[in-house]
């Protein structure tokens, strides 16, 4: 799949290029925020860093198997940032990962001294007081969680290991599109609209039809037509949109 899409205005000819790594984290920062929305609880945004120089891939997976087992269902989006000021200082370009993490069923005067510890416990990477920092975070946004992924979209990570940029817990499709979506796509297809798989267009789902090989996909719902469409897609570029058109991006 190609990295960028150029896709361009009906009406007005303006023509925009999307990175599509970008667009991919919005939908998940989206899903994430939504599927928070519907569940009580309470928002921290968790610093992780490394005490070593070397990137290991399963490091965050062992941390959010921890904090599931003890916490049940948590929901949670990360993106993985270097340390610019070691980098300049030493020269060690060491990643860090700032996770935005929803604990259900949580009221903040419950999360107190004992969660802290546990938490700065689950990180077996570096000194737990100085490599784990967890504050609240009162009002979590899209922009808020996306310029974390916008900065480290822009930086080089390459090493030994392919490092992922972002990732998050298990989202849904249906949740992975703007809330006024999903509204809509609910007043149309009710509590259907959990069943079905979701993609940019709208919801669909498989069947088989006489004369056809195998499942046939097939659309239950599509979201109102855009007034962008793409022109071109190819792999190399030296910039994307952050404000870009919303049609593509799950708005």
């Amino acid at each position: 799949m190609a990295r960028y899409i150029r896709i361009k205005h009906k009406g007005t000819g303006q023509e925009v290029t999307l990175d599509t790594r970008y667009t991919e984290a919005r939908r998940l920062g989206m899903g994430f925020l939504n599927k928070a929305k519907g569940r009580l609880g309470i928002f921290k945004h968790i610093t992780l860093t490394q005490d070593i120089e070397h990137y290991h891939p399963n490091i965050v997976n062992n941390f959010f198997n921890r904090v599931r087992k003890f916490y049940g269902d948590v929901c949670y989006f990360w993106t993985t940032e270097i340390q610019e000021e070691r980098a300049e200082k030493t020269g060690d370009r060491v990643i860090h990962w700032h996770v935005m993490i929803h604990f259900p069923g949580m009221k903040a005067y419950e999360f107190g001294r004992m969660d802290v510890l546990r938490l700065q416990g689950y990180w077996k990477y570096g000194n737990p007081k100085n490599s784990v920092h967890i504050a609240p975070l009162y009002k979590p946004n899209l922009g808020y969680l996306l310029k974390y992924v916008t900065k480290s979209l822009g930086v080089s990570l390459e090493g030994e290991h392919r490092i992922r940029r972002y990732g998050s817990s298990r989202i849904e499709g249906h949740f992975r599109q703007s809330f006024a979506r999903l509204q809509r796509a609910i007043e149309h297809i009710g509590d259907y609209v959990r069943t079905l798989y979701w993609d940019y267009k709208g919801a669909f789902g498989y069947a088989y039809e006489e004369g056809l090989p195998g499942r046939q996909k097939k659309y239950i719902y599509t979201h109102p037509p855009s007034d962008w469409f793409s022109v071109e897609r190819f792999d190399e570029g030296d910039t994307f949109y952050v404000d870009e058109p919303l049609a593509l991006c799950g708005a």
